[in-house]
């Protein structure tokens, strides 16, 4: 009897009959058929989709190399392994294997095969999420080429319990993925995981502002895909450091005074208003600065910084140049002794200035509506 074929591989020498259900899939390996051989008795769906997630594991443990891996895998399919099978965690082949870098043969033949792009673990994890989390960008590129889902979310457990707080964990996108790492990983895995968040961008998928704000304080690796970014946290240095000549350097170099708000960090302007350098201060709005501008990551305003660290100086000074109190939400007496501690001569600093400009403070129109400024 002439023995049966799929994909060149002849199915009796690639399952041995000695070859039991708990048999590990190193021992599938392709073999060269004589043109007559004996078929080996008929191996179930089940058996056979074992050792389809048995050949997953083993190959992503490190054995095997993704061509070969990915013809065994196609013989075993032809034979009836079912590609969506899952391991005890619930995961599948294709999910299995897209966390090794070489993986590109075995998951085109898995997806052509029929696997499930976009299959799910209980957390949310999917294909696409574990190649970004493992910084395997030929592996993104081939599951987005099929119609991965980029806006997947993963639910990660906390790491461990402190008090009542939970550490760790939580809603994890495919940025957080890809840009979150460990302290310890090597050189070339930093250069993949940069690779990945290029893949992303290119795609036209846009990082959040917390995304920008992780990679302007402590990823030095990815601030190559951020223009401006090297820039803005050397101004932001430079004002902490009362460094009026470097400040007035990078201004002149074309640095954005306002530059790391766009990455979520406080711009310039708090940094020097919590120094109380109001030289620094007058660089900044003479480069342009936003008087007015919130900081991202503090949501505080010039006004409400200088009221927080009590600072009548400065305060005096930004209303001064223009610093708008209505603007900045300080619209009534007792938001303005909020922010100002308890201070009541720097609340009369911010009446004396809306006074000097023509505002009053109006009655509540209903009760628990804030007092606000108004042009008479």
């Amino acid at each position: 009897m002439r023995a049966k074929k799929y994909f060149g591989f002849d199915l009796s020498k690639l399952f041995r009959s000695k070859a039991a259900d708990g048999d590990s899939a190193a021992s599938i390996v392709p073999q060269t058929a004589p043109e007559e051989e004996e078929v080996v008795p008929h191996l179930s769906v089940e058996t056979l989709s074992r050792r389809l997630v048995q050949l997953a594991e083993d190959f992503a443990g490190g054995k095997g190399d993704g061509g070969k891996t990915a013809r065994t895998m196609a013989a075993l399919v032809a034979g009836g392994a079912e590609c969506n099978a899952q391991n005890d965690k619930g995961e599948t082949p294709l999910m299995i294997v897209s966390a090794r870098t070489d993986a590109g043969p075995a998951i085109e033949q898995l997806i052509v095969s029929g696997a499930t792009v976009d299959a799910v673990l209980n957390n949310g994890e999917t294909p696409f999420l574990r190649a970004a989390a493992s910084g395997c960008p030929d592996n993104m590129r081939i599951l987005l080429d099929h119609g991965a889902d980029a806006k997947a979310i993963r639910t990660d457990k906390p790491r461990y319990q402190l008090g009542d707080a939970s550490i760790g964990g939580g809603s994890r996108d495919v940025f957080d993925c890809v840009i979150i790492n460990r302290i310890d990983e090597p050189a070339e895995k930093l250069e993949r995981r940069a690779a990945s968040l290029k893949l992303l961008m290119d795609r036209g998928y846009e990082p959040s502002k917390s995304d920008k704000f992780s990679v302007f304080c402590n990823r030095p690796h990815l601030r190559f895909l951020f223009p401006g970014v090297d820039e803005a946290r050397a101004l932001d240095k430079a004002a902490d450091s009362e460094d009026a000549d470097a400040v007035q350097a990078l201004l002149a170099k074309g640095a954005k005074p306002d530059g790391a708000a766009d990455f979520g960090a406080d711009p310039a302007m708090i940094v020097a208003i919590r120094k109380g350098n109001t030289a620094i201060i007058d660089m900044l709005l003479k480069a342009g600065a936003d008087i007015n501008l919130r900081s991202p990551q503090t949501n505080a305003t010039p006004l409400s910084c200088a009221l927080n660290h009590g600072n009548r100086a400065v305060l005096e000074h930004l209303l001064e140049r223009g610093a708008d109190p209505v603007a900045q939400g300080l619209t009534d007496e007792k938001s303005i002794l909020f922010q100002a501690h308890d201070k009541p001569e720097l609340v009369q600093v911010i009446l004396a200035a809306a006074e000097k400009a023509k505002t009053v403070l109006l009655k509540p129109v209903a009760v628990g509506r804030p007092l606000k400024f108004r042009q008479p």
